[in-house]
Parts: structure tokens; C-alpha cells; sequence
């Protein structure tokens, strides 16, 4: 099945893309395709497409990627709508209907003062046991 579809050519961070017809089983940076039929640049948002070129092979069979269909439909050479860039499912977008922002008054609630109560103190009776615990240990005088 052919395809129309960019080729990928230029240096690092300046890419020029060919538009070709190519068989789809063959890879796009590979230099085996058909016809070349135009060129995009990216960078600068230029394009140039044959249009004759680009009818007779669209007439042949060949599909369209969604990149060059929407260069296609840009150049008024095909009509239709554009396939959005990143939705895979080449579905539609709707827009989204913007609700207006409701503001909520918020109050602050009271601070609440809690009576604030000392800690108890606990009185321990280890006296008596240190003196039992001192007596235990400590060994009887021999006379």
C-alpha cells in the first residue's frame, strides 16, 4: 500500500522534511521511495507540495499521513478536516465549554480558648524502697 508521508532529512535541530510517496512497508528514513512531491520545514512553518503530484498518487490509492493530510488541507489541495496532532484515535476533539469560576465566601470559624490545666504531679515513693534495695545489699558486720 502506498503512503504519503514526510521523510526526515537536514542536521540536528534544523530537520527539513521530503514529502514522498512511499511503499508502507519500508521505512521513512530509508532513501527508497517513489517520488519525491514536496518539502517542509518545521522550524520556519514553510511547505511546498505539487499539487498535480500529490492528486495523481491520492487517485492511485495512496493514503495520507495525518501530518501531510493536514498540509494537504492547509494548501486547499484536498478538502476535509484536519486530524488533530497527538490524539491517536483520530477521533474528533470537541472543545471544552469553560463554566464561569464561582468565588465561595469562606468564614473563618472562631478560635476556641480551652482552660489550659497544669499537669498533675505525681509524688513517688521510691525512698523506702532504695533504703530496702541499700539494706539488701549491703553485708552484715561480722563481729
Amino acid at each position: 500500500m502506498l503512503t504519503i508521508r514526510l521523510k526526515s532529512e537536514g542536521k540536528k535541530h534544523q530537520k527539513t522534511m521530503r514529502i514522498v510517496i512511499i511503499d508502507s512497508r519500508k521505512s521513512s528514513i530509508s532513501n527508497r521511495y517513489i517520488e519525491k512531491i514536496g518539502w517542509w520545514i518545521p522550524a520556519e512553518h514553510k511547505h511546498a507540495i505539487n499539487k498535480e503530484k500529490a492528486l495523481y498518487w491520492i487517485s492511485k490509492g495512496a493514503k495520507p499521513s495525518a501530518t501531510v493530510h493536514n498540509l494537504l488541507i492547509e494548501d486547499k489541495i484536498i478538502e476535509g478536516n484536519k486530524i488533530p496532532k497527538h490524539n491517536h484515535s483520530q477521533k474528533a476533539v470537541e472543545p471544552k465549554k469553560e463554566e464561569p469560576a464561582v468565588v465561595k465566601e469562606e468564614t473563618p470559624e472562631p478560635i476556641k480558648e480551652e482552660a489550659v490545666s497544669e499537669p498533675e504531679i505525681v509524688k513517688e515513693e521510691s525512698a523506702p524502697v532504695e533504703e530496702e534495695k541499700i539494706a539488701e545489699t549491703q553485708p552484715e558486720a561480722v563481729e
